[in-house]
């Protein structure tokens, strides 16, 4: 199941992005501030009832475009969740967001 992410899950992102980026986990208040800020919106994928990825879009307008634009700017899923087609999922839950254009993606691996 993916979905665009609630403060329910702040907790398990928290635990995640611990897992993708290293370092001490961020605070779930930080996290559940992070959901009212209009510019990002976070999508986050289950598998079996477990939270096992999630995706972060920054929308941003600009005078050289004509809509708003997205960008992927995190996309973490666990290992033994990959393979599912879950990034992909994540990613096609952007183009649902009426007010989100995402025609181009950069994608970086490791």
């Amino acid at each position: 199941m993916i979905r665009l992410a609630n403060e329910k899950d702040a907790e398990e992102l928290s635990r995640l992005n611990q897992e993708f980026n290293g370092g001490e986990r961020q605070p779930t208040t930080r996290i559940i501030e992070s959901f009212n800020n209009n510019n990002e919106l976070v999508t986050v994928a289950f598998l079996k009832d477990k939270l096992v990825g999630f995706a972060c879009g920054q929308i941003y307008r600009s005078f050289c475009y004509s809509v708003a634009q997205g960008e992927i700017t995190e996309l973490y899923i666990e290992d033994h969740a990959r393979r599912h087609g879950i990034a992909s999922s994540l990613i096609d839950e952007y183009h649902l967001v009426p007010f989100c254009v995402i025609s181009t993606f950069l994608l970086r691996t490791s």
